[in-house]
């Protein structure tokens, strides 16, 4: 017990909540603790009022059919180039099913069929034909590395809506959480809306089959009313995903299909923790009583790791080369400096190319969200041209207008960081500019996903790259060079001399190896034991003094003379002065 000053006696407590720097940020922790859990409260609370609502209803609205598939234009796209493209295929699934050699083929639903016919499909492409196959005849996991714009959204859509509209749809029960069938993730909101908007057209007219997305960054209020109402193939973000069903509005206990798409690039951001705990410790069933697809642009060894714990025994099936890009992009170089006004300059040179057709657009990639803003609003200046900007630094709802814009053609040129450099279908993209590119072999991935944003589909496409000599850390490119090198010869296009000319920085001289020179006996004798150092002699004595260690006694002074000499110091030590404002004098004595 202790007391108070104002008195009364109060209960023992410990240091910590007596105050101090690691109480305030407990205090923090705990204020933010509680604030996350109201926030999953109220969510959850709103989604059982919604879910009741929608369970009186006596079914489920369709999919929307006003503007679903405007743009679905098939002029530019040569699926004939696709033919040549070579495939690997391995594992169980490796001689059967055989590849799909057309969409008629298919023992599909009618409205399924039609919808691929609405899209203008017109054969499917290398990763659709073997990959839609394997899927529908479910005895194997797809593990699946494609050329970016390949096709591979339709390539595992198609065998999971083919199954759920075989399906009856179930009541949605006002006491159970949402229960998808598929469940879809992807690294990026941008490329989840892609995905779902892919859902949508191909499931319209397919009765009762909902698709729904969410994602961070957005209300969540919107996204649960849409839960609330049925969901049999959700898209979604991992971050969004877990907090979903940390709060009980979802569940993964009838997932009947996983996807993870462009796995690579959720590893890269970092969502590897969220991903393992939804799979692994939540109530999705095991990997013996779902299938599991796995597509990804490129396959580095944590990839590989991730299928051996998620899949079960998989078919492997490569398009391509692994990380490469289709052979209808134009890819050209310029030297630049690292002046983003000289870059500027090249930039509009590059988009003045392209005024002969108006309606083409063109994304320009940037490494830093300040310099997407100043390039998008130098372009309007020095050209007059309607620019946007997406980045990270912008809101979901800023970002969804650009990205609007530019679909529309409003903006024809989107000034983007990597945070679009996936996932971005827009038709019409008919050049990319690469303002910054990489600097690292590492990021070299980068590079690939950003030029595939044009020549989608089989379409042509330009892509245009600023290369800065040198190897800065921060600014040169000289390191990726043997890459676009080797790149540009596999897709047989025309390397410029200051790529192929590249040599790589010199590695530091190694030291020289050391040679032992002594003879054979010296070396098998037992190494010398090091001498005792050696006592200096005893410094040599003035003439007229006792020798060291004899007992000097000092000549008598009178008693209180200023005179006296102040006693000797002990052999061998020096005495040190006084230390005072006047020296090292004796301290003078007070007047009378």
């Amino acid at each position: 017990m202790w007391k108070m000053p104002g008195g009364g006696n109060q209960p023992a407590v410990s240091s910590q909540q007596l105050g101090g720097k690691g109480d305030r940020k407990q205090r923090r922790r705990d204020a933010q603790a509680a604030t996350v859990a109201a926030k999953v409260s109220a969510q959850a609370v709103y989604f059982w009022q919604c879910r009741a609502q929608a369970a009186a209803r006596p079914a489920r609205s369709s999919t929307p059919a006003t503007g679903l598939f405007d743009g679905m234009s098939k002029s530019g796209i040569r699926f004939d180039d696709y033919e040549e493209v070579p495939v690997e295929r391995s594992g169980p699934g490796q001689a059967s099913p055989p590849a799909l050699a057309s969409f008629a083929e298919l023992a599909v639903p009618g409205w399924l069929r039609a919808n691929v016919q609405r899209m203008n499909y017109a054969k499917p492409t290398p990763i659709q034909a073997h990959a839609v196959p394997l899927a529908l005849d479910g005895r194997n996991d797809l593990m699946c590395c494609a050329q970016t714009g390949s096709g591979k959204t339709a390539g595992f859509l198609l065998p999971i809506l083919a199954q759920l509209g075989a399906a009856q749809p179930a009541p949605i029960a006002a006491d159970a959480p949402c229960a998808p069938a598929a469940v879809i993730m992807a690294p990026t909101r941008e490329l989840a809306a892609q995905i779902h908007l892919e859902a949508q057209r191909l499931s319209f007219g397919g009765g009762a089959i909902r698709a729904v997305v969410v994602y961070g960054g957005a209300k969540p209020r919107p996204q649960l009313q849409e839960l609330a109402h049925g969901c049999d193939v959700l898209v979604a973000t991992p971050g969004r995903l877990t907090e979903f069903v940390d709060s009980g509005v979802v569940s993964l206990a009838g997932t009947r299909f996983l996807v993870l798409d462009e796995a690579d690039r959720m590893l890269d951001m970092g969502f590897e923790p969220q991903i393992r705990r939804l799979v692994l410790q939540r109530d999705m069933p095991p990997k013996s009583r779902r299938q599991t697809l796995l597509f990804s642009a490129t396959f580095p060894h944590s990839i590989q790791q991730l299928a051996r714990e998620f899949m079960r025994h998989y078919t492997w099936i490569g398009v391509g080369r692994v990380g490469s890009t289709v052979s209808a992009i134009t890819q050209e170089f310029e030297l630049a400096t690292n002046d983003k006004r000289h870059k500027l300059q090249l930039l509009c040179q590059a988009l003045a190319t392209k005024r002969d057709s108006p309606a083409a657009l063109a994304l320009v990639f940037v490494q830093k969200k300040h310099v997407a803003r100043w390039v998008a609003n130098q372009l309007c200046k020095e050209m007059g041209v309607s620019a946007e900007s997406i980045h990270g630094d912008r809101s979901q709802s800023q970002r969804e207008a650009a990205l609007a814009a530019f679909r529309s053609g409003a903006s024809p040129v989107l000034v983007a960081t990597d945070v679009a450099a996936r996932g971005i279908d827009v038709p019409g993209v008919a050049l990319v500019v690469n303002f910054d590119l990489p600097t690292t072999k590492d990021d070299f991935d980068s590079y690939v996903h950003r030029i595939g944003r044009t020549g989608r589909a089989g379409r042509e496409g330009k892509a245009v790259s600023f290369f800065v000599p040198g190897y800065d850390p921060k600014t040169g490119n000289g390191k990726i060079a043997p890459l676009l090198a080797q790149l540009l010869q596999e897709t047989g296009q025309l390397c410029p001399p200051f790529l192929s000319q590249v040599r790589a920085p010199a590695a530091p001289l190694a030291p020289a190896p050391f040679t032992d020179t002594r003879s054979e006996a010296q070396q098998k004798a037992p190494p010398r034991q090091p001498r005792a150092p050696k006592r200096p002699p005893p410094p040599p004595q003035p003439s007229g003094l006792p020798p060291a260690g004899a007992a000097a006694a000092p000549a008598p002074s009178p008693a209180g003379s200023a005179d006296a000499a102040p006693p000797e110091a002990a052999p061998g030590k020096r005495r040190r002065p006084r230390r005072g404002r006047g020296g090292g004098g004796p301290k003078p004595s007070a007047p009378a």
